[in-house]
């Protein structure tokens, strides 16, 4: 069963404490999104987990500009920042599957959508092990200006390994983790 957020209310899912994604070199985000066409002012925040303004990752579909209906990837700590948008318009109201991918190696972050990557970046974030402020599925802008102008299903991260698309689809499909613990899940 899918999320509906509602645009404009603060409606969003956050939980306290557990794992760090920007303490890990090597993690997965991933999930299905069905997005209508974007409007707004601010970016629609599929994922976001902070400690502080320099500590976080962030997956946000733009909304403004040439990149409107684009997803962007933000991985940072206070000594490094990956942030990239992809490549792609993800805005047609279709269900798609979204992966997002924390490795050891270059590239260190990359996206991917319905399998196939939609950007990446070879620069280490490296890591901080502060613990987090804020942790939400589904928002706008960031903290609270409003909700994600779409629908969420069966999202989760991952922490200790790198998935493949093929072994994220196994776990979205079929709910295999190739010996993988899932940390959290939606």
């Amino acid at each position: 069963m899918a999320r509906r957020f509602t645009p404009g209310s603060s409606d969003k899912v956050s939980w306290s404490g557990g794992l760090l994604l920007y303490n890990q070199t090597a993690a997965s985000l991933c999930g299905w999104f069905r997005s209508p066409a974007t409007t707004g002012t601010a970016p629609f925040g599929l994922f976001l987990q902070q400690a502080d303004f320099n500590i976080i990752v962030m997956v946000n579909q733009l909304v403004t500009g040439a990149d409107d209906g684009k997803f962007e990837v933000l991985w940072r700590t206070p000594s490094a920042i990956v942030q990239f948008a992809g490549t792609t318009v993800w805005d047609d109201d279709a269900w798609h599957r979204i992966l997002v991918v924390r490795r050891n190696s270059s590239p260190y972050v990359e996206l991917y959508v319905d399998g196939v990557s939609d950007g990446s970046s070879t620069t280490d974030p490296l890591t901080n092990a502060t613990a987090a402020t804020d942790q939400y599925w589904g928002i706008n802008d960031g903290i609270t200006v409003g909700a994600w102008n779409g629908q969420l299903a069966k999202c989760a991260f991952t922490a200790g390994s790198a998935l493949t698309p093929a072994q994220a689809d196994d776990f979205l499909l079929r709910g295999v983790l190739p010996n993988n613990p899932l940390r959290q899940w939606l």
